[in-house]
């Protein structure tokens, strides 16, 4: 618990010292002993922090920026943001030595609550975490409603602390517009924000409006705001990232993988960055350039919880479009190595296996993947919950390339109904189950030769029905293929020709492909 004494800010706080230099991590310990901290915690590296944050609740973080050889200060902050290890009110400070432009602005991307330039005094020190902990005390119970779910209380909150503490009120408007957002409310939230942009051009306002935008589906709207706001702020990295969402939202993959790749040049370390950089490579068909994006992924990710499965799926599949199987067979190796215990390891090996022998043209081939297929299709139904939305897609998709259209048809439902599904993802599938779907009603519609001999001495006493009709024509040309129908095929035709002449219709339909007759 942080203290009001602007003097001792950290009096009652549990501190951690993240650097992998022990000298650092004494000289620290001694300043902020000053400011009133008495529970110092050291950590040599990330392992070391996200140990002491599972056992117990962390106030303070100062952690360096070149933290060790696996992972960064900015990685550990991503970490601990993505598996929630870090409450709201939590003070992290990220302190570096790197003074150059990349570096400064890799530093806060992932909004640290401040960071410290080395060499700075106790003095420096004491002033930035004073000032940090007293807005933290601020919107303390703002924070409290939002953790425990009640946006609409935080809201309360935010617009009296916007008036009883005018110094907070830049930022508690922009807690409002992300409450307003939550909570659906997107013209109010949209409002404001112009009544803030009219008064002065702020780029936070801008990015709220371009998310109001994006939240209400408006993407040219949130596309126009966006090209403005990174042109102008190009270190903005986060008005970047939208933009490559919306640009591939809006069918424009090449565009938006550029916008992702000059968000790289600034700050080339971002996981989820990457993440997409890789995918929308793969999807211009750029499969050397996703090799190398999923490459420093799976690289970045290695032994932390911010690794994926689906992960060493892509870079497998971005090596074999390229031919270059060894490489695949590496990754192959790896994952089963590295994700040994993971709930998900054996269904992605036995994607891998599936994906691997389903490229070969070959009877062996083809048999292998069926039964890496079964195999994966045991296990899923074994898991015991929901698996990755992208996994899952993958497995949909070899559902479809296997002609499994029942399962391929309930696994594409499922992804449907789940709310984590991505839009461009939920697009490919809708469109694939369309075309299942009318694939089943035409198999449906496909009746043995007898039977359309049958139905056509009906539609001949009985007059004419257009679904019996078209199920004569389905069926008709599906045997027509068929060499072991020959011997009936010539009467169902003859059969269907008299009907058609006796109303009027081309009887050249009786031998033409399904839906050929308007």
């Amino acid at each position: 618990m942080l203290s009001t004494d602007s003097n001792a800010p950290l009096r009652g706080a549990r501190v951690i010292i993240a650097d992998h230099h022990a000298h650092t991590r004494t000289a620290l310990r001694e300043m902020v002993s000053t400011l009133g901290a008495t529970s110092i915690i050291n950590a040599g590296d990330a392992a070391d922090v996200l140990r002491q944050v599972k056992a117990r609740q962390i106030d303070v973080f100062l952690c360096d920026y070149t933290l060790d050889g696996t992972r960064d200060g900015q990685q550990l902050l991503e970490e601990l943001r993505h598996d929630k290890l870090i409450p709201l009110a939590a003070i992290f400070m990220m302190i570096t030595g790197e003074r150059g432009y990349k570096k400064v602005v890799a530093a806060a991307e992932f909004a640290p609550d401040d960071y410290l330039i080395k060499p700075f005094t106790a003095n420096q020190l004491l002033e930035r975490l004073s000032r940090v902990s007293e807005k933290k005390q601020a919107f303390k119970d703002a924070y409290t409603m939002i953790e425990s779910g009640r946006a609409a209380d935080a809201l309360t909150e935010c617009v009296r602390l916007k008036t009883a503490q005018p110094r907070y009120a830049a930022d508690a408007l922009r807690l409002m517009v992300d409450l307003l957002v939550t909570l659906k409310r997107h013209d109010e939230a949209e409002q404001l924000l112009q009544e803030i942009l009219a008064r002065k051009l702020v780029p936070w306002a801008s990015m709220g409006l371009a998310n109001v935008h994006y939240a209400a589906k408006r993407l040219p709207q949130a596309e126009a705001v966006l090209t403005g706001l990174s042109a102008q702020f190009p270190e903005y990295l986060g008005a970047h990232d939208l933009l490559a969402q919306v640009k591939q939202d809006l069918g424009k993959p090449q565009e938006a993988l550029e916008v992702l790749e000059a968000a790289g040049a600034i700050s080339s370390s971002n996981v989820s960055r990457l993440r997409r950089s890789g995918e929308l490579a793969a999807a211009v068909g750029d499969h050397e350039k996703a090799a190398r994006l999923y490459s420093r992924v799976v690289d970045r990710v290695r032994n932390t919880t911010l690794a994926r499965a689906e992960d060493f799926v892509s870079l497998a599949n971005a090596y074999m479009e390229q031919g270059r199987e060894e490489e695949a067979e590496r990754v192959y190796a790896e994952q089963k190595r590295s994700m040994r215990g993971a709930p998900d390891a054996e269904l992605v090996s036995q994607l891998m296996e599936y994906q691997r022998w389903a490229r070969i043209n070959t009877a062996e081939a083809r048999e292998r993947a069926a039964a890496a297929l079964d195999a994966l299709l045991e296990t899923r139904a074994q898991a015991t919950g929901p698996l990755a939305a992208a996994i899952e897609f993958d497995v949909f998709n070899a559902c479809c390339l296997d002609r499994r259209l029942e399962q391929a048809l309930a696994i594409g439902d499922a992804l449907l109904a789940r709310t984590d599904t991505e839009p461009r993802i939920v697009e490919r599938i809708e469109t694939q189950l369309a075309a299942m779907r009318a694939e089943q009603k035409r198999a449906a519609a496909i009746v043995p030769l007898d039977q359309v001999i049958a139905m056509c001495g009906r539609l001949l006493a009985k007059g004419w029905d257009e679904a019996m009709g078209a199920a004569c024509r389905a069926s008709i040309a599906h045997w027509s293929q068929d060499a072991g129908e020959a011997t009936l095929l010539p009467a169902a035709q003859a059969r269907l020709a008299e009907v058609l002449r006796k109303y009027g219709m081309d009887d050249s339909d009786a031998a033409a492909p399904a839906g050929a007759h308007a």
